[in-house]
C-alpha cells in the first residue's frame, strides 16, 4: 500500500520471489541506484546504456558530476578514475543518481545472496544533502525509525510524472508521512534526504530512563 500523499510516484515493486527489485523510469528526470549499474539484469527493458545522461551529487562540493552520457561512462579528466574517492566511499553505500531517459519502461535489477550491499545501518551521511535508494530491508520501517544518529531536517522524493501533464518536482515528507512504514511498492525508489550534522543510519532504540 502507497503511503499517504505518495500517490504522485511512479510505484516501483520487489518480488522477493523472484529476487528482482522494477523501477519504473519515466521520459525526463529519474533518481535511479549507482549499484543498478551493475545489478541490471540482461532482460532489463530499459538499461543503463539507454540513459542519455547521469549525474551524480558530489557531498564534498554540493556541485554534480557528470558521470554518464549517450549510455556510455565519463571520467574525470577524461581519465579511468573514479568519480568518488576512497575516503568517501562510505558516503555513497546505497547512494542513488540522476538519470535522463528519453524512453519509458522499466529498469529490472536483481536482488539475491549474490548483491554485496551493505545493511543500511552502515550508511554514513554528510552534512547537507544525501542521496539514497531505498532496498528490500527498509521495507516495515519508517525514516523516523531508521534516522540512527542523523538530526534528519528534510527528506524529498521525486514525483517523476506518474499522470500525462503533471510536470516534474519534489515532494516533501510530512511528519505522518516520516512515522508512515516504507513498503515493497517504494522499493527501488530514489530519495534525498538532508540531515544537519555527519552521521550514520540505524534502527532507533527505545531505552530506560536514566538513574537520577
Amino acid at each position: 500500500m502507497l503511503l499517504v500523499g505518495f500517490a504522485v510516484f511512479v510505484v516501483a515493486s520487489y518480488s522477493e520471489s523472484q529476487k528482482t527489485v522494477i523501477t519504473p523510469i519515466k521520459s525526463g528526470w529519474n533518481l535511479l541506484s549507482i549499484n543498478a549499474w551493475e545489478l541490471q539484469t540482461q532482460d532489463s527493458p530499459i538499461k543503463y546504456s539507454d540513459f542519455m545522461y547521469g549525474y551524480l551529487y558530489d557531498i564534498t562540493t554540493g556541485e554534480y558530476n557528470l558521470i554518464l552520457k549517450n549510455g556510455q561512462a565519463v571520467y574525470p579528466n577524461n581519465q579511468h578514475q573514479a568519480w568518488i574517492s576512497e575516503d568517501n566511499q562510505k558516503y555513497y553505500i546505497g547512494a542513488s543518481m540522476w538519470v535522463y531517459s528519453e524512453k519509458e519502461g522499466n529498469v529490472i535489477t536483481r536482488w539475491d545472496s549474490s548483491v554485496n550491499i551493505p545493511p543500511f545501518s552502515a550508511y554514513s551521511f554528510k552534512k547537507g544533502w544525501n542521496f539514497i535508494w531505498i532496498t528490500p530491508e527498509f521495507v516495515g520501517k519508517s525514516f523516523n525509525n531508521l534516522k540512527g544518529t542523523c538530526n534528519i531536517q528534510k527528506v524529498v522524493a521525486w514525483a517523476n510524472g506518474k499522470w500525462a501533464g503533471k510536470s516534474q518536482e519534489w515532494f516533501t515528507f510530512s511528519d505522518t508521512n516520516m512515522n508512515q512504514e516504507l513498503d515493497d511498492e517504494m522499493v527501488g525508489s530514489g530519495f534525498v534526504i538532508k540531515v544537519l550534522g555527519d552521521c550514520n543510519l540505524g534502527e532507533s532504540i527505545v531505552t530506560p530512563p536514566v538513574l537520577p
